[in-house]
C-alpha cells in the first residue's frame, strides 16, 4: 500500500513540475510585455504621456522622453503658468525603469506593453481611484 502511495506521488509531482513552463523568456529581441522579466533599451525608448492628478490645480501634464542613456521629463501645471522640466540617465532592471536627475532624485516605473507605470517611492504600483493617472501611455 506505502508503496503504491509513493509511486502514484511520485507520478503526480512529475505530472506537475512537466507542465510547469516558462513561455515568458520566448520573445523577440526589442520586445517586452507585462510577463517578460526583462526589457532592453529598444523596446522603451520613446516618448510617453500621462496627465499626474495635482491637489490645487486641473492636472500636470507630463511628457516623458526616453533616449538610449537619457530621459527628459516635461510637466507643465493645468491652469498655470508653472512648469517643470528635468534630465537624466536612467537604467533598467528587469521591467523597471529607473531615472535619475542631475540631482540625484530618483523615480522608477514599471514598463508593460508599450506603458509605463509611475511606481509610488516604495516602488509599488500606486493602488485606488487615482491609479489610472499614474499610466503613461507611448505616443512615438
Amino acid at each position: 500500500m506505502k508503496a503504491k502511495f509513493l509511486a502514484l506521488s511520485v507520478c503526480a509531482c512529475m505530472f506537475f513540475v512537466g507542465c510547469a513552463t516558462n513561455d515568458s523568456t520566448k520573445i523577440a529581441a526589442g520586445s517586452c510585455s507585462v510577463d517578460v522579466v526583462s526589457c532592453d533599451v529598444n523596446s522603451v525608448m520613446g516618448e510617453y504621456k500621462a496627465t499626474l492628478p495635482c491637489a490645487d490645480c486641473g492636472g500636470i501634464d507630463v511628457v516623458l522622453k526616453l533616449g538610449v542613456k537619457e530621459f527628459i521629463y516635461n510637466a507643465t501645471y493645468q491652469g498655470r503658468d508653472e512648469k517643470d522640466m528635468q534630465t537624466g540617465t536612467y537604467s533598467i532592471d528587469g521591467n523597471i525603469i529607473t531615472t535619475t536627475n542631475l540631482y540625484k532624485e530618483i523615480q522608477k516605473y514599471k514598463y508593460a506593453n508599450d506603458k509605463l507605470i509611475m511606481l509610488d517611492s516604495e516602488g509599488n504600483e500606486v493602488q485606488g481611484v487615482l491609479a489610472d493617472y499614474y499610466k503613461f501611455t507611448k505616443v512615438k
